[in-house]
């Protein structure tokens, strides 16, 4: 269990690091563009931290296209209560988590571990999931 919910809050946090990142400087760039090139980057970033395969790589990418249709028809969906919307977004990354994990090999699967790890360490979470800001002696 504590597992599952470190990877699901890996998942949360790559996402959130991934978004919080300097858009590429092009002002000429269509919005349909940088999601392009948002996607290429996560790619290309786990790529090179988890040594992925080609055909990893490419399978990356689908699952990355599949959670950003299913982030984009969660935003659409006004009939959610933000509890609600919340625990959706939550089993979207444990799903994207869960997809990647098993594509990966032990090795690989190491590597994403001291990745998440790293991730949490360095403070680049939600803010919510940062004991240190929402702690009662951190707001004296």
């Amino acid at each position: 269990m504590r597992k599952a919910l470190s990877a699901v809050c890996g998942a949360m946090c790559l996402a959130g690091l991934l978004w919080a990142q300097d858009a590429p400087k092009q002002p000429s760039a269509q919005p349909a563009d940088r999601g392009k090139q948002y996607l290429e980057q996560r790619v290309a970033t786990l790529a090179e931290k988890l040594g992925l395969s080609d055909e990893q790589k490419a399978k990356v990418k689908e699952i990355y296209e599949k959670q950003a249709k299913d982030i984009q028809a969660l935003r659409s969906d006004t009939t959610l209560s933000e509890d609600a919307r919340r625990t959706k977004m939550r089993e979207i990354a444990k799903a994207t988590n869960d997809a990647i994990v098993a594509l990966l090999t032990p090795e690989q699967k190491a590597k994403w571990e001291a990745y998440l790890k790293e991730r949490r360490d360095s403070g680049n979470r939600p803010a919510g999931d940062n004991p240190a800001r929402t702690s009662p002696e951190a707001t004296k």
